[in-house]
C-alpha cells in the first residue's frame, strides 16, 4: 500500500511540475500542459481506496492530501460559493458554436436569451446573423457579439502574426453604463501549419503553436492596457488554465470561474465527455464577479460559459 502511495505521489508531483511550471517552456512539456489533467487523480484514488481497505489512518491521510493536491492543482477543481450582488448585475455568455450555421436556431437557448452580452465563436456563417433579433450585433470573421444594450463603437484587434484570427472589440452601453468587451478565438497554428504526420517535425510545430497563441495573448493584453472603461474579455482561448499564457492573463484580469465557479468547469467535449477548460470570461478593474458556470453543450463540442458580474470599485 505504501509503495503504491509513494508512486502515486511521485506521479502527481511530476504531473504538477510538467503542467504548472514547465508548460510551454519546452516543446516536449507542451503536450502535458495541454492534455486533460483529470487522469492525474486515478493513481491517488486507487491508493486511497487501498488505504481504506487496509484501515491505515496514516495512509488515508497521506493519499487524501495527494489527491487534494492533484484536484486543486493541475486538475483545477473550484469550490467557490456565489457572491451576493449589491446592486445592478449583468450577465454574459460565451459559446463556440462549431460553425453549425445550418443548426443556428438550436443555439437560441435560455442562456443566450437571458444574457445581456453574447459572444459567439465559429459563427461566421450568415445564418448566425440576426440570431437574437432583438439585440444589436457586431461581427468579424467567425466572431459575433450580441447585446441588449447599444453598441457604441467596434474595433478589430489584429495580432502581429499574419493569418491568425483577429479579435472583435465593442464598446457597449448597458443601462447607462459603458463596458469594453473583447470576443476572442485563439488559433492553434497559422493557416497551412497542421499537425505533422512525420515525428521529427513535431518539435517545430509545438513551438510554433505556442508562438502563435503567445502573439494573440500579447494583442489581448495590449488592448486591455489601453482601455479606460471596465473590461470584459470572453471567448475560446484553446488554452487550459495550467498554461503560462493564462498565468500572464491573471496578472491583469480576473478569471470568473476561478473566482466564483464550482466544479471543474470543463468546456471542451471529447466524444461527448467534458475534458478541458479552454473557454473563459475575464473581468478587468471596476467589475466584480458574482457567479460563473457552464451550461449544456447543445449541438456544439463546447459548453457555453455563463458569468454574472456587477460594477465595483
Amino acid at each position: 500500500m505504501w509503495i503504491a502511495s509513494i508512486v502515486s505521489a511521485v506521479l502527481v508531483a511530476i504531473g504538477c511540475a510538467l503542467a504548472l511550471w514547465l508548460g510551454e517552456r519546452y516543446w516536449w512539456s507542451t503536450p502535458v500542459a495541454y492534455a486533460p489533467q483529470l487522469p492525474l487523480v486515478l493513481a491517488p484514488v486507487i491508493a486511497l481506496v487501498w488505504a481504506l481497505v487496509v484501515r491505515s489512518v496514516p495512509g488515508v491521510a497521506f493519499n487524501a492530501l495527494v489527491l487534494a493536491c492533484a484536484l486543486f492543482g493541475p486538475v483545477g477543481l473550484q469550490v467557490h460559493r456565489p457572491r451576493q450582488p449589491s446592486g445592478e448585475t449583468f450577465r454574459i455568455v460565451t459559446h463556440n458554436v462549431l460553425e453549425l450555421g445550418e443548426r443556428a436556431d438550436e443555439f437560441v437557448t435560455r442562456p443566450l436569451v437571458e444574457a445581456d452580452i453574447v459572444c459567439l465563436q465559429e459563427a461566421g456563417d450568415p445564418r448566425f446573423a440576426g440570431l437574437l433579433a432583438d439585440r444589436e450585433e457586431a461581427a468579424v470573421g467567425d466572431l459575433r457579439i450580441f447585446t441588449r444594450g447599444r453598441i457604441v463603437t467596434t474595433e478589430v484587434v489584429r495580432p502581429t502574426m499574419d493569418g491568425v484570427r483577429s479579435a472583435l472589440a465593442c464598446e457597449i452601453e448597458l443601462n447607462g453604463r459603458r463596458l469594453a468587451v473583447l470576443n476572442v478565438h485563439l488559433s492553434m497554428a497559422q493557416p497551412g501549419r497542421q499537425p505533422p504526420l512525420r515525428r521529427r517535425i513535431w518539435p517545430e510545430y509545438l513551438a510554433h503553436t505556442v508562438d502563435v497563441r503567445g502573439g494573440q495573448f500579447d494583442a489581448i493584453r495590449n488592448w486591455v492596457e489601453r482601455q479606460e472603461l471596465p473590461v470584459v474579455v470572453a471567448g475560446d482561448f484553446n488554452t487550459p488554465p495550467t498554461s503560462a499564457l493564462i498565468a500572464g492573463m491573471r496578472q491583469r484580469l480576473v478569471d470568473c470561474f476561478a473566482q466564483v465557479g464550482w466544479g471543474l468547469g470543463h468546456t471542451w467535449l471529447l466524444r461527448g465527455w467534458p475534458v478541458l477548460r479552454i473557454d473563459y470570461v475575464w473581468l478587468g478593474r471596476r467589475l466584480r464577479p458574482l457567479r460563473c458556470w457552464t451550461e449544456g453543450a447543445y449541438p456544439s463540442d463546447h459548453r457555453p460559459v455563463v458569468a454574472e458580474f456587477e460594477p465595483g470599485e
